[in-house]
């Protein structure tokens, strides 16, 4: 095969693959805003995103206020703050 019909092959894998993901990307946004959504669906993932996560949360956000005390101490240090 010719280098010319190498670079056509290449380029139309590409475009092909470009168009696949466009498609899959309209299929995703059309099914995103189509109803039916079934309510008791949302409110049960809600609950799951929300309620359920408050524990590993709160276990976040204590080790994030402990580093973030830690690196202020050192700054403040080095300023001569004691």
């Amino acid at each position: 095969m010719s280098l010319f019909g190498r670079l056509y092959d290449f380029a139309w894998r590409r475009v092909c693959h470009l168009g696949s993901v466009v498609l899959l990307g309209r299929a995703i946004t059309a099914r995103l805003v189509t109803p039916p959504w079934s309510v008791r669906d949302v409110v049960r993932q809600l609950d799951a995103m929300g309620v359920k996560s408050t524990n590993l949360a709160s276990v976040i956000a204590l080790f994030t206020g402990m580093v973030l005390s830690l690196q202020t101490a050192y700054t403040l240090a080095a300023f001569g703050a004691k």
